[in-house]
């Protein structure tokens, strides 16, 4: 059963027991969010602490509602350019610290929203992104991403000033989820 939207699909959602929550139980049977510390049914609207479980990416949503593959050269081109550039300098510890904060929120208001805008982002930002990676100008790769995140928080009302914590750990950020070293 999908529970799109729903706390059953939230990746901070898991089985009562501990693990991640079985959708193929009872709407009926509640699960453990490891947020809240409490306890819901799958069916409940999701919260502002929603976080999908399959890790939904700005850029793999775009492509995604453009029926592009998950290995689409966009997709590829921005992975290897995360693992290979920004995670292994931390000065852009804070840029891929606010991707794992609110690129889940922005990625769910893309999943949502009209066709044009989907377009838009993919051919005025990511399309850039890509070629400036490409031509190995990184720096432009990286200013023209901050400029369409900029744009997204603006057009989704999303405030988002904080700089990346001590103990998070940039050699994993990127993946919309925040790790922090142990």
């Amino acid at each position: 059963m999908a529970y799109e939207d729903q706390c059953g699909s939230c990746r901070k959602f898991e089985d009562p027991n501990g693990g991640p929550y079985d959708t193929s139980r009872s709407p009926y049977t509640k699960g453990h969010c490891k947020e809240w510390k409490r306890y819901y049914y799958p069916t409940e609207p999701s919260c502002s602490q929603y976080s999908s479980k399959d890790g939904c990416y700005i850029t793999t949503i775009v492509c995604e509602r453009l029926g592009k593959s998950d290995n689409c050269e966009e997709l590829e081109t921005l992975r290897k350019f995360r693992k290979e550039v920004l995670q292994k300098d931390k000065r852009y510890a804070n840029l891929l610290y606010e991707y794992d904060a609110i690129g889940p929120t922005i990625a769910e208001h893309l999943r949502m929203d009209i066709y044009s805008m989907i377009t838009g982002v993919f051919r005025f930002f990511l399309q850039p992104v890509v070629s400036c990676i490409k031509a190995g100008n990184n720096e432009k790769a990286v200013q023209k991403y901050k400029e369409m995140t900029d744009m997204l928080k603006d057009c989704y009302g999303i405030h988002f000033q904080e700089t990346a914590p001590s103990d998070y750990s940039y050699k994993q950020g990127g993946h919309g989820k925040l790790f922090v070293k142990s």
